[in-house]
C-alpha cells in the first residue's frame, strides 16, 4: 500500500536508512526515487528466493525474519525494526536468502533499484552505504542466533529485548506478540509471558499501558552477564 510523499529532512530513521550517512549530495539524488508505503502484520516485505526490485527501509515498526527450512516450512529467525534494509541483495542482482513478514503496522521507504543504481553511478558513497547496510545486516542475524543459545527462556527473552531496544533506538517500544517471540525462540507464549513477568517483577522492564514497555537495558544486561550483546544490527 503506497502511503504520502517522503520528509527524509524530518524523518527519525533518516541516520539508519540508505540516506543518512550517503551526504548531503547522494541524499538528493536518492531522494527523488523514494516511494512510501504502510503494510499491515502478516504482509510480505520480501520473499525468499526472489530479485528484489527495490530496497524497502523500515521506518516505523519491525518485521520478522523467515528462512525455509528442509521441509520447507518458513521459521522466524530475527526481526528487524527502524532503519533496516530489505531486499538489499536485488541491487547487486542477488536472490533474497530470506522472507520478511510484518509482525505489525509497519512503515517504510522503497527506493526502486534501477533508480538506485543510476544514482550509485553518479555518487559512490551510496555503495559503500549499501555495502555497510550488507554487513550490518550479517551481524544482525549472528546477534539472534546467540539470543536463542542463552540458557532459560528469561535470559533468552532479555537477549531478544535488548537487540529490540538497540533496533528501535529507544528504550519504549511496543513489544511484539508474545507468539512472535515464542515462535523465534522455540517457547510456548506462555513461557514468554511468564518470562516477560519474571523480567518485570526484577525492574528490567515496566508496562506503560497498551501493549508499550520501557525496558531497563541496563537492568538486562546485568542479569546477562558476558553474554549480551555489545550492538545490535539491521538486516534485510
Amino acid at each position: 500500500m503506497t502511503a504520502g510523499a517522503p520528509h527524509c529532512a524530518v524523518c527519525a530513521t533518516r541516520a539508519r536508512c540508505i540516506v543518512g550517512a550517503v551526504g548531503a549530495h547522494a541524499a538528493r539524488l536518492i531522494q527523488p526515487h523514494i516511494v512510501p508505503v504502510r503494510l499491515e502484520r502478516g504482509d510480505l516485505l520480501s520473499e525468499e528466493g526472489a530479485a528484489s526490485g527495490a530496497t524497502r527501509s523500515i521506518k516505523l515498526g519491525s518485521a520478522l525474519v523467515m528462512r525455509r527450512g528442509a521441509t520447507g516450512e518458513l521459521k522466524p529467525v530475527a526481526m528487524i525494526g527502524r532503519g533496516a534494509p530489505v531486499g538489499l541483495l536485488g541491487f547487486f542482482g542477488l536472490r533474497n536468502q530470506t522472507s520478511v513478514v510484518a509482525a505489525g503496522p509497519v512503515h517504510a521507504c522503497d527506493v526502486p533499484h534501477e533508480g538506485l543504481r543510476r544514482c550509485a553511478l553518479a555518487e559512490p558513497a551510496i555503495d559503500r552505504r549499501l555495502l555497510e547496510l550488507a554487513a550490518r545486516a550479517t551481524g544482525n542475524i549472528a546477534d539472534w542466533s546467540a539470543g536463542v543459545r542463552e540458557t532459560g527462556t528469561v535470559n533468552q527473552v532479555a537477549h531478544v529485548l535488548l537487540l529490540l531496544q538497540q533496533a528501535e533506538g529507544s528504550t519504549v517500544m511496543e513489544l511484539p506478540q508474545h507468539k512472535d517471540l515464542a515462535d523465534l525462540l522455540g517457547a510456548r507464549r506462555e513461557t514468554v509471558a511468564r518470562a516477560l513477568s519474571a523480567l518485570e517483577a526484577e525492574g528490567a522492564l515496566r508496562s506503560m499501558g497498551r501493549r508499550r514497555w520501557e525496558l531497563a537495558p541496563g537492568r538486562l544486561r546485568e542479569r546477562l552477564g558476558p553474554s549480551a550483546p555489545a550492538s545490535a544490527s539491521a538486516t534485510g
